[in-house]
């Protein structure tokens, strides 16, 4: 008496059993479940990594913005002097940063994609990608008339991160949860006039 095994042979026909075609379409899978992976952890991290930079170069326009009023400050003291380097930075309603402080204008921006493909302020807006705020860190350094000669200005951006690392968004008012990451940007900013 034959077996199967003896049978199959004997008859010339050659072909897979179903526990090897079951283990080749694991294999696969598994190796195609490795490729998709890698693929989206790519994407990811690319991602990330583009929103890092998006938010080291708003941080560095918030920081622009204040060099700007205080360049204007300087400028207003030319021949005259009454003008702190630093009047306005936290008490104007600026719209491109939130001042510290208490007052109006000390709400968080969030900021969004314009039609041009530009992050503009935005404070109600579901398309809002990062949240800016700018302040200035004391001490000041004064000079010995009494009047501002340096300050230091430090702006914030955070985003919701797509790996799901990080803390809280930092920025004072800023949004709440886990999963945000951001970047600070520090200047020291002086009366360049003297």
């Amino acid at each position: 008496m034959k077996n199967y095994s003896d049978q199959k042979n004997s008859s010339g026909q050659k072909g897979f059993t179903l526990i090897e075609v079951v283990l080749v379409l694991f294999l696969v899978s598994m190796v195609f479940l490795t490729i998709y992976m890698l693929f989206v952890s790519t994407i990811k991290h690319d991602t990330e990594s583009r929103y890092e930079i998006i938010a080291s170069n708003l941080a560095q326009e918030g920081i622009e913005i204040i060099r700007n009023m205080r360049d204007e400050n300087v400028m207003k003291n030319v021949g005259v002097g009454d003008v702190q380097i630093n009047e306005g930075v936290e008490s104007s309603c600026n719209p491109h940063f939130s001042a510290s402080g208490d007052n109006a204008c000390s709400a968080l921006f969030g900021l969004a994609l314009d039609g041009n493909n530009v992050y503009r302020p935005e404070i109600d807006n579901d398309n809002v990608k990062f949240y800016r705020g700018c302040k200035l860190v004391d001490p000041t350094i004064t000079g010995g008339d009494g009047r501002v000669q340096q300050f230091i200005v430090e702006c914030e951006v955070c985003w919701k991160s797509f790996t799901g690392a990080g803390e809280g968004c930092g920025i004072e008012g800023g949004p709440s949860g886990q999963g945000f990451r951001s970047v600070r940007a520090t200047a020291l900013l002086s009366d360049w006039l003297n």
